[in-house]
């Protein structure tokens, strides 16, 4: 009798291999705070559903439809009290989530289709080390201060430790130094659209405002809430309050003699408020001196060239 041929095992002997490298795989989590965004949830989350492994939505106090949009779009949501803390809430959802690394956004985010791409490029080079953060550039729309760009750290590795603080416009990129954690640029942009009307940015910023104010309360000689409050306030048209904010940033002599750029940016402000009051030989003052010490500054020269323009000089 011929003996039968064994058939050959059509899978791959190290299949267990396979399932534990799968399982081992980076793994990224959304993490968001929200109050009423039942119609920005979809097109902040649905772009992004395929390079991400955990939604995680905690719920400051909405209204509307905005837990069970979340919940369709997948998502992990959780309660939290409002206690007039941005971090707090941020870190109750790293809390929550699981993921090796944290992508946190605002509900009114969006992140285009070719971004989508970068980013799933990105996440396919994290290291499981969770040894990096990442900066990612916004793009920011807003009816009160028009269209502007920079820097924010959106992806972290989840660490103890990693945390946000401020009550408002908070940050984690202090703590992940102190981690030693380093922070790279990616060149990935997310459009942050902002609120179509200015009467809700009003709303936003005299509430940010009262934050910072108690940030101001408990640290008077920190320059950076200065800057805030100046540029909150300038926004809701109170710029002779502004002013103040911003000298007393330009009081600290750290700011003179080592940041050189945080310097220029606050005496910008400063002389665009003094103009915008309509008191140009303030303003003249200002970019004048700027000119001086920032020679090779083309904006400094075009405030200044504004400024003689104004004062039909």
């Amino acid at each position: 009798m011929k003996k039968k041929k064994k058939k050959k095992n059509s899978h791959p002997p190290n299949n267990g291999l396979v399932h534990r490298f799968l399982d081992s795989a980076v793994k990224l989590s959304l993490c968001m705070i929200v109050k009423n965004e039942e119609q920005n949830l979809p097109l902040c989350i649905a772009p992004l559903r395929t390079v991400l492994d955990e939604i995680v939505v905690v719920d400051t106090g909405s209204a509307d439809r905005t837990k069970e949009v979340a919940r369709e779009q997948g998502a992990r949501v959780f309660d939290f009290p409002w206690c007039d803390d941005f971090s707090a809430a941020r870190n109750e959802s790293i809390r929550r989530a699981t993921g090796d690394y944290v992508l946190w956004l605002d509900g009114d985010d969006r992140v285009d289709e070719s971004e989508v791409r970068k980013l799933s490029r990105l996440k396919s080079m994290l290291s499981p080390r969770k040894d990096k953060g990442y900066y990612l550039y916004i793009n920011s729309q807003s009816p009160i201060d028009g269209e502007t760009q920079f820097c924010q750290l959106r992806i972290f590795p989840r660490l103890p430790g990693a945390e946000f603080r401020g009550r408002v416009h908070e940050q984690i990129f202090h703590r992940l130094e102190r981690l030693g954690i380093p922070l790279i640029q990616a060149d990935i942009v997310i459009r942050h659209t902002g609120y179509p009307t200015g009467d809700t940015v009003v709303q936003k910023s005299e509430r940010n405002l009262k934050l910072i104010l108690k940030e101001i309360e408990a640290d008077p000689d920190d320059p950076i809430w200065h800057y805030n409050a100046a540029r909150t306030l300038a926004g809701i048209k109170r710029q002779a309050e502004a002013i103040l904010h911003l000298r007393k940033v330009l009081e600290n002599e750290k700011i003179k003699g080592e940041e050189k750029q945080f310097y220029l940016e606050t005496n910008l402000l400063l002389g665009r408020y003094y103009t915008e009051l309509q008191k140009l030989d303030q303003a003249h003052g200002i970019f004048q001196g700027l000119a001086e010490g920032f020679a090779d500054n083309g904006l400094v020269h075009f405030c200044l060239g504004e400024n003689f323009f104004l004062r039909k000089d």
